[in-house]
């Protein structure tokens, strides 16, 4: 009977032990930090990343529209160059090929979009795989940053005669040599002949269009040959022609006096 006692005392203190450890209030709002703590350093860290993550971005896509429209600025001197162009372009950005988990692609043509197979132009793709580091608990995976930006070289047209009825307007005779694989020749004028290719001239070009019609020998090597399209619009048409002053009615410096011709000479000194 005494020990049967002794186990119901000891388990009612057991019992007044727990409803005062559930009763005592200090310490909670260390143990909520404790378990707050981690969810709130991983959005700290989801936010922090997200926001490099987002420059980067920026700055990726920026250094690949600089890089393509460099690129295509290259086929002014060099058809082949536009690669190592663009990728010099991309490196002085800080994304160099193969280097930092950065992969830099130019194509020529673009490999995708609507200007897929466009010779003349440029598409540069920048590629960052950025690991990452206090969302790894959210995110273990890598995180893949990308820019893509395509330039097309000449817009319309490298070369535009701009005459409505000339009789070739374009024209290339007797040796002449045109290499521009990249561009395209394009005449406003309506005339059966408005562009023309005769002799033993050489023109290779992109496309070769004319609002009439196009005279031309084995001479003109093109991917398009387009006559009867739509007239191109002066690119220059909205640019005022600069007012000029009249003339001055001027003494030669010979038929001046000594002290005349002397200030002349010193003036015309000064200014060079």
């Amino acid at each position: 009977m005494d020990e049967q006692m002794k186990m119901v005392s000891k388990f009612s203190g057991l019992i007044a032990q727990w409803r005062a450890l559930a009763a005592d209030q200090s310490g909670n709002i260390l143990m909520l930090f404790g378990f707050s703590a981690p969810i709130a350093l991983g959005f700290a860290a989801l936010g922090t990343e997200g926001g490099q993550l987002y420059w980067k971005k920026v700055a990726i896509q920026g250094a690949a529209d600089q890089a393509a429209v460099s690129a295509v600025n290259s086929f002014n001197s060099s058809a082949t160059a536009y690669t190592i162009e663009g990728k010099a372009i991309a490196a002085s950005m800080g994304f160099v090929d193969g280097q930092n988990g950065v992969t830099v692609t130019v194509n020529n043509p673009p490999a995708s979009g609507p200007l897929k197979g466009n010779l003349g132009s440029v598409e540069v793709i920048i590629s960052l795989t950025q690991p990452p580091f206090l969302s790894r608990l959210f995110h273990p995976g890598n995180f893949i940053i990308d820019g893509r930006a395509v330039a097309t070289y000449g817009g319309p047209a490298c070369v535009l005669a701009l005459d409505p009825t000339a009789k070739s307007a374009l024209n290339a005779g007797g040796s002449t040599i045109v290499d521009m694989p990249k561009c395209n020749l394009v005449s406003d004028s309506n005339a059966s002949d408005s562009l023309s290719v005769g002799g033993s001239a050489s023109v290779t070009v992109d496309a070769a269009i004319a609002v009439g019609g196009i005279n031309a020998t084995s001479g003109l090597v093109d991917n398009e040959n387009i006559s009867g399209a739509a007239a191109v619009p002066n690119p220059y048409a909205a640019l005022s022609v600069p007012s000029t002053s009249s003339p001055q009615n001027l003494r030669p410096v010979s038929h001046r006096s000594s002290s005349e011709r002397s200030l002349c000479e010193a003036r015309l000194g000064a200014e060079v």
